[in-house]
């Protein structure tokens, strides 16, 4: 990316996607005083419905092949379509070598896409949107770990399979699940205590679903790169909910929900909560995200992504090519 440099309220945004997600980034874009938004989606009538409700400056339809067009006049693009054309749209990014710009987790669905991607474009640079790394809770959580230290963890990626719709995604979205959406709170895990350097993954079928073969119940255990023992279960046939849980010599941390933190003192069955569930007017970790990405300053860069991608592919059995 660019040397770091904050960009002004008036700074031209190209924001590509109209979906809900999109909506989310006007709204924090909005609460950091930035006004010069122009959005970009497939469609012009959704582009120009968002246009009319928050109060663009402009909107196009035609996706892709709009893009090039605009790119001139955009200083930072955000890309929030739907996960199958993030590739595309980084594909073009990159041709055009643009400087500043944030890509919709998780960018690709496999390890070898983005590697594959990273060499034909040299190694050109960008932003992931993981926006729960710049959640308050996760931000508080990792200066205690940093202060205290860290013996052991563990975390759950439970689904709730009756609320997922599979005719919402695509046949690929849906197989590798794990990267389209547990990377949520698993990209959050390995963030506040290492990568994996040891893994053993379990991967089992339970009553089994056809849009994910890889299965429904998945456990398994590891030692980080910083030495740390961790667990990990869940069952997206039975009850749970995502939550990281972190314990030192003090006591235990817990993320459940992520958006608040809690700690249990050792020695007591209490908990104590140390930071309300976030109760903002907008997306949680979005605000913090998006500063950071439009300073240069703070990021989750598409390098870092790599490890990311191949644990999950560990994790739930996933092939490196999709």
């Amino acid at each position: 990316m660019s040397t770091p440099t904050a960009l002004s309220p008036d700074t031209p945004i190209l924001l590509i996607g109209a979906g809900y997600i999109a909506a989310e980034y006007i709204k924090a874009l909005h609460a950091l005083g930035m006004r010069n938004i122009t959005v970009l989606a497939r469609g012009t009538d959704r582009a120009h419905a968002l246009k009319e409700q928050y109060g663009l400056c402009a909107a196009h339809g035609g996706g892709e092949s709009t893009l090039p067009s605009l790119l001139a006049d955009a200083a930072a693009v955000i890309v929030a379509p739907s996960i199958e054309v993030l590739p595309t749209f980084a594909a073009l990014l990159a041709e055009a070598s643009h400087p500043r710009v944030l890509l919709e987790k998780p960018a690709f669905l496999s390890s070898h896409d983005l590697e594959d991607f990273r060499t034909r474009y040299g190694g050109w640079e960008c932003a992931v949107a993981l926006n729960r790394l710049f959640y308050p809770s996760v931000r508080m959580l990792a200066e205690r770990i940093a202060q205290e230290g860290i013996r052991s963890a563990t975390f759950s990626f439970t689904e709730w399979l009756h609320r997922i719709e599979p005719n919402d995604y695509t046949r690929q979205a849906l197989a590798r699940w794990g990267l389209s959406n547990c990377i949520h709170v698993i990209s959050t895990a390995f963030h506040l205590i290492g990568l994996p350097a040891q893994l053993h993954a379990r991967q089992e079928q339970g009553e089994g679903i056809a849009w994910h073969p890889a299965g429904t119940i998945f456990t398994g255990a590891g030692i980080s790169s910083h030495g740390t023992p961790f667990t990990y279960h869940s069952d997206w046939g039975s009850a749970g909910r995502w939550s990281i849980e972190i314990y030192n010599n003090r006591g235990a941390y817990s993320l459940c929900p992520m958006e608040g933190l809690s700690f249990k003192p050792k020695g007591s069955v209490t908990s104590e909560g140390l930071l309300p569930v976030w109760n903002g007017d907008t997306k949680c970790g979005f605000e913090a995200m998006l500063a950071g990405f439009l300073s240069g300053q703070d990021y989750f860069s598409l390098s870092q992504l790599s490890p990311h991608l191949e644990a999950i592919e560990a994790m739930f059995g996933y092939s490196h090519t999709p």
